[in-house]
């Protein structure tokens, strides 16, 4: 019978054997894993047999996701750097270009799109038109807060802190501290540049 210890140390074992596995699934399926990589339970990130919607994933050095992380390049690419955190249940949809810099932290649940719709007339249906690719730059050292939203087309400066639940519409400069729905600029971090705003 195993003491705590060794069910800790048996237990840390496996949820490593199995992260090794599911980075040498994603591998296989052609995605682009740097070394030191940890990929949790649940998560979707393989390319998939689709060629016409294959698309292209990178993850940097170090990065880790969380249970339940979803990216989907749908023919874009999704570019992950070092030593990033996806928080559980983060989506990233890459249609239209998904770059994140390095050593972001990605908090739970949030969303980050690249791409819409057209709204067509009303005798239209609006899930039959074509996506608009919109590409979404987050910068390095960035913390999105739980929840948070990010639509297609905004630039995310370095540095900066987004609010938890909070909906980012626009862009945001390096070094901001930005919450609501939409996210507005409310301070800057100590040592930014007020010129930056």
């Amino acid at each position: 019978i195993m003491n705590s210890a060794g069910r800790n140390r048996f237990s840390n074992h496996l949820r490593i054997w199995l992260s090794r596995w599911r980075v040498w699934r994603a591998v296989n399926s052609g995605v682009t894993i740097g070394p030191g990589v940890q990929i949790g339970a649940g998560c979707d990130i393989l390319l998939g047999g689709e060629p016409a919607r294959r698309g292209r994933i990178a993850l940097g050095a170090g990065c880790r996701l969380e249970n339940d992380v979803v990216i989907r390049p749908y023919n874009g690419s999704v570019d992950i750097g070092r030593n990033v955190h996806l928080g559980p249940g983060t989506v990233i949809y890459g249609h239209g270009n998904v770059s994140l810099g390095d050593g972001c932290l990605i908090a739970p649940h949030c969303t980050l799109l690249s791409s819409n719709h057209d709204i067509p007339s009303i005798d239209q249906e609006i899930r039959d038109q074509p996506s608009i690719p919109l590409p979404c730059w987050v910068g390095r050292d960035v913390w999105l807060g739980a929840g948070v939203q990010v639509l297609g087309g905004v630039r995310i400066g370095d540095g900066c802190v987004v609010g938890a639940g909070s909906v980012v519409t626009g862009d945001l400069l390096a070094g901001a501290i930005a919450w609501g729905t939409p996210a507005r600029i409310k301070k800057l971090r100590p040592e930014a540049s007020p010129e930056s705003l």
